[in-house]
């Protein structure tokens, strides 16, 4: 029988969570918006002309299903709506990470001082 010892992963490291609400924040802010097939996620620039009238909403990005899937199952709006709320949902997971490690670390100052 032969036995193979597979190495075990290193632990990772602590998330960077200053980097992830970092490219939270760059990442295009307003309301992302899912739809049954696509989400729109609203960008602009600085040299954006602004918009025309009211059927003009700006830029924005798309998101969907590309047309050769035809026939297949379409992604569920689940996925669409977890994509619409990633970078709300990421910028509340900072918080909260920011916010459990000052509570961690607040009696560790305590007894420092």
């Amino acid at each position: 029988m032969n036995s193979q010892v597979i190495p075990l992963p290193k632990t990772p490291a602590p998330p960077d969570v200053e980097a992830i609400a970092a490219r939270a924040l760059a990442a295009p802010g307003g309301t992302w918006e899912a739809f049954t097939d696509h989400l729109h996620i609203p960008w602009s620039a600085s040299t954006d002309d602004e918009p025309s009238g009211t059927w003009d909403a700006g830029r924005y990005l798309a998101v969907q299903e590309h047309y050769w899937h035809t026939g297949s199952e379409d992604p569920p709006p689940e996925l669409w709506a977890f994509l619409a709320a990633a970078r709300t949902d990421v910028l509340a997971l900072v918080a909260e990470v920011r916010r459990l490690r000052a509570a961690l670390a607040a009696p560790a100052r305590k007894e420092a001082a």
